[in-house]
């Protein structure tokens, strides 16, 4: 049994696995569905001009929905060739940055 005092024993390399794989982690990941996303929308109460904070964005999949409805996105995510994933995805008037 862990001593409460004990620190987690975190593997760091596990941050960015996905990032390895970012081509196939989107081909294979599948997107949310449509009803899943306005059910999000209804019960946050966000207005439809508001902004979403997404950390660990990924290739998009949550994100893009929100950001194609007119929401502006910020998608913080550490793995660099899921971070570039983002180019020609989306048009520059969805307000989003990763």
């Amino acid at each position: 049994m862990k001593k409460q005092s004990e620190e987690p024993i975190i593997d760091r390399r596990r941050r960015v696995l996905f990032d390895e794989v970012a081509e196939l982690y989107d081909d294979v990941r599948p997107n949310y569905p449509e009803a899943l996303i306005e059910d999000v929308i209804a019960l946050s109460g966000i207005e439809r001009d508001g902004r979403i904070l997404e950390v660990g964005c990924g290739p998009g999949k949550a994100t893009i929905p929100f950001a194609r409805r007119g929401y502006r996105m910020l998608g913080i995510e550490l793995g660099e060739h899921l971070a570039g994933w983002w180019n020609g995805r989306i048009s520059p008037s969805s307000f989003m940055r990763v």
